[in-house]
């Protein structure tokens, strides 16, 4: 026992003696092994960037099938004749709904908005219309709105891809909720107008008509703007009015999507590429950890 004890020992001070000869190396070995782990952590296969709680919204569950391209490039070529018309693009938008099978109704609003650059408020109306596409196996007690713009020329794509959705949609029968399509003149205080109407809420300086038709509880709001028909990106806006956020579930359902179907994704840090071998996707998170982390 005694020998094995004096052999343990003079390995010890073997050992280490060698790593106080060689501490200074050493430590800088390992603090260069440390910047590598830190360095190595934004990497897709070190981290989760994202999940989904909820299952029925996993996407990897269902057969992607929606791939009318020639649908949407048919309304978009229609959409493009009206120009500037926009009451006669809202009449044709009507017809459009009716003839896919939905329940199209309109609505007219009017809007005073606070005076910023002049002394007097500026006044603005506008109409908006929207189809409800009802879910044939629950009892219309929630919804899902798909919304787009249409004062903007720029949308042409956005509204062609709502209505070529909405065809789709209609030819499916296992909807458990409805679908509702809208469509708003005046941006934002169109929609807010509609909302308004539709949650029976009166906000002051917009006065709004009443709601021929209407649907269950709003479960969620996705607003489609397309301003052309090569996409490079998809940029993913998730802010609201007073800084409102959707259901993070929602948000990486689209960020999912956009990359099965290799379409790169912008959300705040600017275009994400989903090649995990992209030197921008390991840049980006590591510069806002290391530039970022400082700040409040």
């Amino acid at each position: 026992m005694k020998l094995a004890s004096l052999l343990e020992s003079k390995r010890s001070k073997k050992l280490a003696g060698f790593l106080i000869k060689r501490r200074k190396p050493l430590g800088i070995l390992l603090y260069l092994c440390g910047l590598v782990y830190l360095g190595m952590l934004p990497r897709d296969e070190f981290n989760r960037r994202s999940f989904v709680d909820e299952n029925a919204l996993m996407v990897g569950l269902v057969r992607r099938e929606f791939r009318d391209s020639q649908s949407i490039s048919d309304y978009a070529e229609e959409l493009a004749d009206f120009g500037v018309d926009q009451e006669g693009l809202m009449v044709w938008l009507e017809a459009s709904f009716s003839r896919i099978g939905l329940e199209v109704y309109s609505q007219n609003y009017s809007a005073v908005l606070p005076a910023v650059a002049g002394p007097q408020a500026a006044s603005v109306s506008g109409r908006s219309v929207y189809g409800v596409l009802r879910a044939g196996r629950a009892s219309s007690a929630e919804s899902l709105v798909f919304s787009a713009p249409s004062g903007e020329a720029a949308n042409t794509h956005g509204l062609a891809v709502m209505l070529s959705l909405a065809k789709y949609f209609k030819s499916k029968n296992y909807w458990a909720k409805d679908i509702i399509f809208l469509v708003t003149t005046g941006g934002e205080i169109g929609v807010q107008a509609w909302i308004n109407s539709y949650m029976g809420n009166a906000v002051k300086g917009i006065n709004a008509g009443p709601l021929p038709g209407r649907s269950g509880a709003i479960q969620a709001v996705i607003n489609l703007e397309i301003d052309s028909p090569k996409i490079e990106y998809a940029r993913i806006m998730i802010e609201g009015v007073n800084g409102i956020l959707p259901n993070l579930d929602l948000v990486h359902v689209l960020t999912h999507l956009s990359e099965m179907e290799g379409i790169p994704s912008a959300l705040h840090m600017g275009v994400r590429h989903h090649s995990s071998m992209n030197w921008l996707n390991f840049y980006r998170p590591l510069s806002l950890f290391c530039f970022s982390s400082g700040k409040v």
